[in-house]
């Protein structure tokens, strides 16, 4: 038998792991306390992204329906100067509803009596409600 010990004592392994714990314990606090200013601008910036982004899409959005309710109501105007009967119109809406599901061109044209001022005659009609 040797007396060879290949391991050190328990008190210095002790002392060891008590440091290593406060060496990795402060650099998780220096970490977090110096970088957190990072995520918070890092946040800022994706959060102006999407914000871009959604008003990019909203604007898109809305100027396709604006352009779409210019050119029907440029139709609307048309049609009012031919005396074309108010059912050939509202089959011009349905048909453009079908092409493009965009139902904000067509509210944003149509106003009351604005086509023949004749809104009373075709209350609870086809392609009308009571007002």
């Amino acid at each position: 038998m040797s007396n060879y010990k290949p391991f050190t004592s328990h008190r210095t392994a002790l002392i060891a792991s008590v440091f290593t714990a406060v060496l990795f314990f402060s650099l998780f606090l220096y970490m977090g306390i110096n970088y957190r200013k990072y995520s918070y601008e890092s946040s800022q910036i994706i959060a102006k992204e999407l914000a871009r982004n959604a008003a990019k899409i909203s604007q898109e959005y809305l100027l396709s329906a604006i352009m779409q309710a210019k050119s029907l109501a440029h139709e609307a105007v048309i049609y009012k100067k031919q005396n074309i009967a108010r059912e050939k119109f509202a089959d011009l809406i349905e048909s453009n509803i079908h092409k493009n599901k965009s139902f904000l061109a067509i509210w944003t044209m149509w106003e009351p009596n604005s086509y023949d001022g004749k809104d009373n005659q075709y209350k609870n009609k086809l392609h009308c409600d009571e007002t």
